[in-house]
């Protein structure tokens, strides 16, 4: 499908964006990561102290295919009984328990600063990664998330993590 607003096929348009660890994580510096960090895509805990999860935001776009959305990759800090909790439910279902709190890890490229911005983190199937869900719509991201995009905005959104991942030119 070819979009109307700039021409491009939008099968060359990613649907998501993730964050590969928190910013915590690079706080540590990388001579010492070893010793004190446990990562893998999923979690983060860093000196038995700090935990993380990484759930998906999923932001709708409105005047896109049917049911066509954009999703976050991002990373929440947890208190350490959710962060536990969520381990011990890894896999099973875990829809069915209430939400936990968490704080954003990360701050989405193009927003205004998001780092600990309260959130709330939903389980789902042990297939799926938790849901991050806003906990206030005080945040342009999160007013996105709850009343959608364009695609015309959802392009915006791509070139704008493309740019800040090209290298700087000599």
């Amino acid at each position: 499908m070819i979009c109307d607003c700039c021409g491009v096929d939008l099968g060359e348009i990613p649907t998501d964006f993730g964050f590969r660890r928190p910013v915590p994580f690079f706080m540590v510096p990388e001579a010492e990561r070893a010793e004190r960090v446990k990562a893998n895509d999923d979690l983060c805990m860093i000196d038995g102290k700090l935990f993380y999860v990484r759930g998906i935001m999923t932001v709708p776009i409105v005047d896109g295919e049917p049911g066509a959305s954009f999703g976050w990759g991002l990373w929440a800090a947890v208190s350490e009984r959710s962060f536990w909790r969520y381990r011990e439910l890894w896999d099973v279902d875990g829809s069915a328990e209430p939400p936990f709190r968490g704080l954003l890890a990360v701050s989405p490229i193009g927003y205004p600063n998001a780092l600990d911005a309260e959130v709330r983190v939903q389980l789902r199937s042990a297939s799926e990664r938790p849901a991050i869900l806003p906990a206030a719509y005080d945040h342009p991201l999160f007013v996105e998330q709850r009343d959608g995009i364009s695609v015309k905005r959802w392009h915006q959104i791509v070139a704008t993590i493309r740019a800040a991942q090209r290298p700087a030119s000599a």
